[in-house]
């Protein structure tokens, strides 16, 4: 499954960008975790350059704001990256991604959130691993809800679903909206209408598990 945010579609794990940010215009140091901005603009800066001096400081910004992180797989595949492959994202302020991009499939540009293909990974989770996700980069896994409520969260969304059989029969569908709730409200789906594919409206069947509350609260 993948989802593309306005209009372009196609998702790996980094690490966190929790550094002390700054202020070019205030001149003063921002709070760890509290992005300052410039105009639309928010960056951060690594905690190694925060015992440098004001110029070092100002050259970064100035890096940055000249070429900032991209937010999606998109971004990437408007700055010439064509290859598929896990990426690092910044869809919100300090806060890093690693998503799989799938810069092939229709037009490329899509951040991958699922994928199922041998069956080396176990799907069948409680709560709190499709919460944050699971699998393997290599193979198959789920991103987790909390990685999917943040990026559908941040503008328009489209979902297209791919499905290939044993006799190698690959059939899509597309819906021209897809958002996933957060956590409080247990992850809500909330999709568009269809918007095309060879799988037709009732080509894609949703399967369901009970899942007791044992398993979801741990």
């Amino acid at each position: 499954m993948s989802l593309v945010a306005d209009g372009v579609g196609s998702m790996m794990i980094s690490g966190i960008c929790s550094d002390m940010l700054w202020s070019l215009f205030l001149g003063d140091k921002g709070k760890t975790g509290v992005p300052k901005t410039i105009g639309k603009q928010h960056f951060c800066i690594p905690s190694h350059l925060c015992q440098e001096n004001d110029f070092i400081i100002f050259l970064y910004i100035i890096k940055f704001l000249l070429s900032p992180g991209p937010k999606d797989c998109k971004d990437l595949f408007y700055q010439g990256i064509t290859m598929s492959g896990w990426y690092t994202i910044y869809p919100r302020a300090c806060k890093p991604i690693t998503v799989m991009c799938d810069m092939d499939i229709d037009g490329g540009g899509w951040i991958v959130f699922q994928r199922r293909a041998d069956g080396t990974v176990d799907f069948f989770r409680n709560w709190l691993a499709y919460k944050s996700g699971f699998g393997s980069q290599l193979t198959e896994f789920w991103l987790g809800n909390d990685n999917i409520h943040m990026l559908t969260s941040l503008g328009n969304n489209e979902l297209r679903i791919d499905l290939r059989d044993f006799d190698n029969k690959h059939v899509y569908a597309k819906y021209k909206s897809f958002q996933i709730l957060g956590e409080a409200d247990k992850y809500k789906l909330i999709l568009g209408d269809y918007n095309g594919g060879t799988a037709g409206m009732s080509g894609v069947v949703y399967g369901t598990c009970t899942i007791s509350e044992s398993q979801l609260l741990y």
